[in-house]
């Protein structure tokens, strides 16, 4: 006999011997709806952390409670929710569903998600600290867990490379973001950046001559320094018999071969030279001294 459920039933049975003797009994039974529990999860793989989604497909017309469970663990009581898979591996998924009547049901799936691992990207520069005289760097893949690289410049994708050798132009003072993605064969990615500055290397040039005869061409006689700061300058004009003749302390103001603050120009002789100034990055005080002959 198969009773249908949530309905009341009275069932009366009636036992009769071989001897034709009987008996009765009776009885009232209730028979409960029981849930049901399907759902679905999305995605059912992907690259850790994985936030997937779990939904409740089963209609009940009873009030019910849900309970999910990911590898045996309580994870959710919600209709619908979303659980974060961190570590890399297979994922078992099971809803419960509890109904106000006592009756319950489930759905179990093993195996229903896999989490793939990623890939960690690094790399190492050498030099670390490149400057204008040495603008070709070495960059050293120690990413883990990878197939494949890609390297940019300034979002400029430069080489597919595993490792890098780039020549930077010799420009002092600018800034470079130099960036490795690397990623596995089930395409999970981790990128690393790192930036790099092309330091200035403090040097002094100055001339030996010029020409102050007012053509235009090598008119005036000024250091040319890199690296150097404008404080703490001061360039110094000597005549032959040590007498100061020149004297400024802005790195732009040029001697022109005036003497004197201008009263009067220098002959066509050699004269010596003393230039002081600052290292912009060390902050060192430094002194140059030499000749410099005017040409008419």
């Amino acid at each position: 006999m198969i009773l249908q459920p949530d309905a009341d039933r009275h069932i009366e049975v009636v036992a009769i011997s071989i001897h034709g003797c009987e008996n009765t009994d009776d009885k009232n039974i209730q028979v409960l709806l029981t849930p049901e529990a399907l759902f679905e999860v999305f995605p059912y793989e992907g690259c850790s952390p994985l936030p997937v989604t779990v939904t409740n497909l089963s209609q009940n017309a009873m009030p019910v409670t849900f309970q999910w469970l990911v590898n045996g663990t309580l994870m959710s009581t919600l209709p619908e929710a979303e659980v974060l898979l961190e570590t890399p591996g297979s994922y078992d998924f099971t809803l419960v569903v509890l109904a106000d009547n006592g009756c319950s049901a489930s759905q179990s799936v093993e195996g229903l998600v896999t989490v793939f691992g990623q890939p960690e990207a690094f790399f190492t520069a050498t030099p670390s600290h490149p400057d204008i005289l040495n603008t070709e760097v070495a960059f050293f893949n120690q990413s883990t867990d990878f197939e494949m690289s890609e390297w940019t410049i300034n979002a400029a994708v430069v080489s597919s490379e595993t490792s890098l050798v780039y020549s930077f132009p010799d420009w002092e003072d600018l800034t470079y973001e130099v960036c490795v993605e690397v990623s596995n064969a089930h395409d999970c990615r981790s990128i690393y950046c790192k930036e790099l500055i092309i330091e200035g290397v403090p040097a002094v040039y100055v001339p030996n001559a010029f020409t102050s005869d007012g053509d235009g061409k090598n008119d005036f006689f000024i250091p040319v320094m890199t690296g150097m700061s404008d404080s703490g300058y001061e360039l110094t004009i000597y005549n032959r018999w040590g007498q100061k003749i020149f004297q400024t302390t802005d790195p732009k103001m040029a001697w022109v071969g005036n003497a004197f603050e201008g009263d009067f120009y220098v002959q066509n002789q050699v004269y010596t030279w003393v230039l002081k100034c600052r290292e912009q990055k060390s902050g060192l005080n430094r002194v140059f001294n030499g000749f410099v002959g005017v040409i008419r």
